[in-house]
């Protein structure tokens, strides 16, 4: 694991001892990671402690793949099982104690952390495209349906942003109601939301590209949209 420093040096943080999908704390100051080969244990380290092993951390009982990890504040991570009909999210300390599993009735894919402290973003699956927002205390989730699917999920000022892999890029307010569509932004394959109105796009193709697109330059009526500022505290 790598850090892109202010003066465009990289500086090496932490290393794991095979490939992993990892999650950084919010303060930066941990990383926990999961083996990207199924049937793997967790694994924590701080950062910026070369020096330092990794130290290995029991998965929950009955947990044997890991779809997805979200580092839910500087204290706990999310472990997202994914089954065909259902999703489960495991709340786990850095240190590895189970604190409880959720269950969400349905099969999702991508996942994203908003601003707003305990809640998560989610791409519902399946032939009726939905973005949830659910908060974890209390547990509550809230369906907005969509047109098109959207993998790509995210938060800027003016509302939850998600894009399909064709570049329908849909806006959702917090109430769950849509509040802006653009149809013709470049086919992504990756999204990075930057608070608060820009969007870096990398499209494919021949000659991939980076585009640095601001939402106030689509034609979104902002007028009509409640702007907030950051709420997400560091816990």
């Amino acid at each position: 694991v790598y850090a892109l420093l202010p003066d465009g040096t990289v500086s090496p943080q932490v290393t794991f001892p095979e490939p992993m999908a990892v999650a950084m704390a919010p303060s930066l100051q941990w990383v926990v990671g999961y083996p990207t080969q199924a049937g793997g244990q967790l694994w924590w380290a701080r950062c910026r402690a070369a020096q330092e092993a990794p130290r290995a951390l029991p998965l929950p009982a009955g947990v044997t793949e890991v779809a997805q990890l979200l580092p839910l504040d500087n204290r706990h991570v999310v472990l997202v099982v994914s089954h065909s009909d259902h999703t489960e999210l495991h709340v786990v300390t850095r240190r590895g104690h189970h604190l409880g599993c959720l269950t969400l009735n349905t099969a999702i894919g991508t996942l994203a952390l908003p601003q707003t402290p305990h809640r998560i973003l989610a791409q519902e699956t399946g032939p009726s495209p939905a973005l949830l927002i659910v908060d974890l205390l209390p547990f509550r989730v809230m369906r907005c349906r969509l047109d098109v699917p959207t993998p790509f999920l995210g938060e800027l000022a003016i509302g939850y942003g998600t894009c399909s892999a064709m570049g329908q890029l849909r806006f959702v307010n917090v109430q769950g109601q849509s509040i802006g569509q653009i149809d013709d932004l470049p086919p992504p394959t990756a999204i990075a939301f930057q608070w608060p109105y820009h969007l870096w796009v990398a499209s494919g193709g021949d000659r991939p590209e980076i585009h640095v697109i601001d939402v106030r330059q689509l034609g979104v009526d902002l007028s009509l949209i409640h702007i907030s500022e950051p709420t997400r505290t560091r816990l």
